[in-house]
């Protein structure tokens, strides 16, 4: 399955994404100490094939789009938006990591938002920022809601 991801990846221009070991699951890891890579670009782009229904094909991006609209984790960057704002997030956890990634769509104008943070001692502290980084970009796409 590694191969195939790693392949898909490489063909899409994820070229900072790469699959190394099972989840997070340590009795998963194939490669030792390695771990799995992103970046916020390769995300955003991501993203952005899929709002633009370019990401394998038209209806496979508006399914993967309704996943994300169906995200069930939602403390961190739908958490950071008012009511009115609708988001599609796919977040990412780790030990030391607190990242989230998201589709917002707005009266202002639709926009992606990737960020990922890493080496806080506080998780509670990473996500507070999150949203806090959330707010401020809300706020630069919706100036009138100041």
């Amino acid at each position: 399955g590694m191969e195939i991801l790693n392949n898909f990846s490489a063909r899409h221009g994820f070229t900072a994404t790469r699959q190394v070991n099972g989840l997070n699951d340590p009795s998963l890891r194939i490669n030792g100490d390695e771990v799995n890579t992103t970046s916020t670009r390769d995300c955003g782009e991501f993203l952005e094939q899929v709002y633009n229904g370019k990401l394998v094909s038209h209806l496979a991006s508006r399914r993967m789009e309704n996943l994300l609209l169906s995200q069930e984790v939602t403390y961190k960057i739908p958490t950071g938006l008012p009511d009115e704002a609708v988001s599609a997030n796919k977040t990412g956890e780790t030990d030391d990591t607190e990242n989230d990634s998201a589709i917002i769509y707005t009266k202002g104008g639709d926009y992606i938002l990737c960020i990922m943070s890493q080496g806080w001692d506080d998780k509670n502290q990473a996500v507070s920022r999150i949203r806090e980084l959330t707010k401020l970009t809300y706020l630069y796409f919706n100036p009138e809601e100041n």
